[in-house]
């Protein structure tokens, strides 16, 4: 299980970067996230995974 994670993990790595560095380049006041959400939001409507179980 532990190893399949660190799969996914490696898998997705360049595009993990990529949303960590474009949140960072956006930052928002604590408890005004709200692009932070909506860009949150759309990750996980594209992804098609978010909160759902396999």
């Amino acid at each position: 299980m532990l190893e399949k994670a660190y799969q996914l993990l490696k898998k997705n790595y360049d595009h993990m970067v990529k949303i960590r560095r474009y949140l960072h380049q956006h930052p928002e006041l604590s408890f005004k996230e709200f692009e932070t959400a909506k860009y949150i939001a759309n990750f996980c409507l594209l992804a098609k995974s978010c909160g759902k179980k396999k």
